[in-house]
């Protein structure tokens, strides 16, 4: 969001209410102020209130295939990450899928490689 956002918006004649949507598209804390202009009949006012936006929930699924395997098998690792409602939108960035918590396989005696797929 800039540092600053001006909006022009006429006050409702039976309530003196003024209304905006705004969509916030980082997490952090921002200040929102309203001016009144004043009129005729009023003076000029102003007011402000602090808005916090937060980062979205987000529950990750993983998926491997084949499974079962065999030892000599590729396994492909697949990861979703999906938000939470209310939150909404695609995850970005990067998700990290280790091997799992083993030592690594040892090279075959008589030669050979041997690794993680």
């Amino acid at each position: 969001m800039p540092d600053r956002l001006v909006v022009r918006t006429a006050l409702d004649r039976l309530d003196a209410l003024a209304t905006i949507s705004h969509t916030y598209t980082s997490a952090a804390g921002f200040t929102v102020t309203a001016t009144y202009d004043g009129g005729p009949s009023f003076l000029s006012s102003s007011g402000t209130d602090a808005q916090t936006v937060h980062r979205a929930a987000t529950t990750t699924a993983v998926v491997s295939s084949p499974n079962p395997s065999l030892v000599s098998d590729p396994v492909t690792v697949t990861t979703t990450v999906s938000p939470v409602a209310p939150g909404a939108g695609t995850p970005t960035g990067l998700t990290a899928d280790p091997p799992p918590r083993r030592a690594p396989p040892r090279p075959p005696r008589g030669g050979g490689t041997s690794g993680w797929r």
